[in-house]
């Protein structure tokens, strides 16, 4: 069942005919989907360049992230490296005989 449409500004002239049946060809739709189709084939192959770029930008603000990390984690294992060689000398330094220290000081002031 077909009804007419007609133009407000123009009350005699009929703008278009519109089906009510479900799956027809010369509905509204249909017309402006195929319509579309190269307007965004053209959008796409104009987006292309930007979405490289974008993606590009990405990765190498990714691997730029990635070096600090390791040079935060390289930084970490060598201030954990001094401390434990500052607690081994310390360890070492208290296991010395006072005694021993001071009688090699004297020995050097003797040979002096």
């Amino acid at each position: 069942m077909d009804s007419i449409i007609e133009n407000p500004s123009l009350p005699d002239q009929p703008v278009s005919n519109v089906s009510t049946e479900p799956n027809s060809d010369s509905s509204p739709s249909a017309e402006a989907q195929s319509g579309d189709v190269p307007d965004i084939s053209v959008a796409v192959v104009g987006t292309g360049s930007a979405m490289a770029a974008g993606s590009q930008y990405q990765h190498m603000t990714h691997s730029l992230g990635l070096m600090f990390e390791n040079a935060v984690s390289t930084q970490n294992n060598a201030f954990a490296s001094l401390l434990s060689q500052t607690a081994t000398s310390v360890k070492q330094t208290l296991q010395i005989d006072p005694l021993t220290g001071i009688r090699a000081f004297a020995k050097m002031l003797d040979d002096v």
